[in-house]
């Protein structure tokens, strides 16, 4: 059978490579259109995943801390207010949430400024984080000057810009805070943050510092819990999980733009099942039409076939062999040329290559696969109709 429908589509060259390029243009259709609409939603989804997906968790203080040698002037500083310490060991707790991507310890301080009644704010955290840290108080890619601080650095800080401004300061000068005498290597426009200070340091670094303004060494305690959530779908559960764990007398603050962001996820979502049941439906019209049209074609051999004594089995194998033959080259066609497109057309950047590659591979399947299925179908439903006729009403000239 295979045999006599290759030896047709060879002995009718016009007619299959016409078939053939036909399947190819709907193989290739759906497998660069939908590797492009997975391009683009994955590259919506690394901004829309993380858009609102941080907020900081700590306790408010209702009374005087008897843990500061100056209450007056000093204090654990949390959204704009006085806050008390928690243990370090709540973060490994708070990490193995499904909800949470990372999680990681705070210390913010207001010092005694003598020039300033407002105080100085100084933060510190574990520069080495880029996920929690990076989205809720700064990072490198917030530097106006100078250099970040590293985990190793001693003694050393980077000052906000608006800070810097007012008090004058510049990279290399050194910063008095707590009679601690602090080299200013950066300076930083973290822009809207939850954790806005005036001053960054290391952690441990703060640890130092702050502990010689109380009455008791800080050892494995932090007063504020930077988090960030997997991604915008899960936050408010985060939040909540969160809440659970550290009891109805703590706080979260967060942004609400976590909300406009899931919606335009799952947005997007709904967007691309529906363009790739709109493509799949263009793919089963045009196969189907291009069968009706070859079988109305072929129904006079389809008679002489009949008349010569073929059984209506043997017709409908031959002639859907040779449909589906013609259906699986132009498939295998459209999945290469759709490959060497989506490879071809986003060499220029790197990410994009790797990323349509490693899709069209998969897609190039799928859409031969979907070519494949559909000529199957329709070939032997129209070929099995036709052969149903008497052999003259299908000798009879269309």
């Amino acid at each position: 059978m295979w045999k006599y429908a290759w030896r047709e589509i060879i002995r009718r060259k016009g007619r299959s490579i016409a078939a053939i390029c036909s399947y190819a243009l709907a193989a290739m259709i759906f497998s660069v259109l939908i590797s492009l609409l997975q391009y683009s939603e994955r590259s919506q989804y690394k901004t829309l995943y993380n858009t609102g997906t941080h907020f900081i968790a700590f306790s408010p203080v209702c009374c005087n801390l008897p843990l500061l040698k100056d209450e007056t002037h000093e204090g654990f500083w949390a959204n704009g207010s006085r806050s008390s310490i928690m243990p370090i060991n709540l973060i490994d707790t708070i990490k193995k949430l499904p909800t949470v991507r990372d999680a990681s310890p705070l210390l913010m301080f207001r010092f005694k400024d003598s020039t300033n009644n407002a105080g100085i704010i100084a933060s510190g955290f574990d520069p080495e984080n880029t996920i929690s840290v990076a989205n809720t108080t700064c990072s490198s890619t917030d530097l106006v000057s100078g250099r970040f601080i590293t985990s190793h650095d001693t003694n050393t800080i980077i000052v906000e810009e608006s800070f810097a401004y007012s008090h004058k300061i510049a990279v290399g000068k050194s910063l008095n805070i707590a009679g601690t005498s602090l080299l200013v290597v950066g300076i930083v426009n973290a822009g809207i943050r939850p954790v806005k200070s005036d001053i960054y340091m290391s952690f441990t670094q703060a640890e130092r510092i702050i502990s010689r303004q109380t009455w008791n060494p800080l050892k494995d305690e932090m007063n504020i819990i930077l988090v960030e959530s997997a991604n915008a779908q899960v936050h408010e559960q985060a939040v909540q999980n969160v809440k659970s764990i550290l009891g109805k007398d703590k706080i979260v603050s967060s942004y609400s733009c976590h909300n406009p962001a899931a919606e335009a996820i799952n947005l997007n979502h709904h967007l691309l099942w529906l363009v790739i049941i709109f493509i799949t439906v263009f793919i089963i019209v045009h196969v189907i039409r291009n069968h009706y049209a070859s079988i109305i074609e072929r129904k006079r051999e389809i008679g002489i076939l009949q008349s010569m004594g073929w059984t209506r089995k043997r017709t409908v194998l031959v002639v859907g062999y040779e449909l589906i033959l013609q259906a699986l080259l132009g498939g295998i066609l459209g999945g290469y040329l759709a490959i060497l497109c989506q490879i071809a057309i986003p060499a220029s950047k790197s990410s994009c290559h790797i990323l349509c590659a490693i899709d069209s591979y998969g897609n190039a399947l799928i859409g031969l696969g979907i070519v494949l299925t559909i000529a199957t179908l329709s070939a032997l439903s129209f070929v099995f109709c036709i052969a149903r006729l008497q052999p003259m009403k299908n000798l009879k000239t269309v």
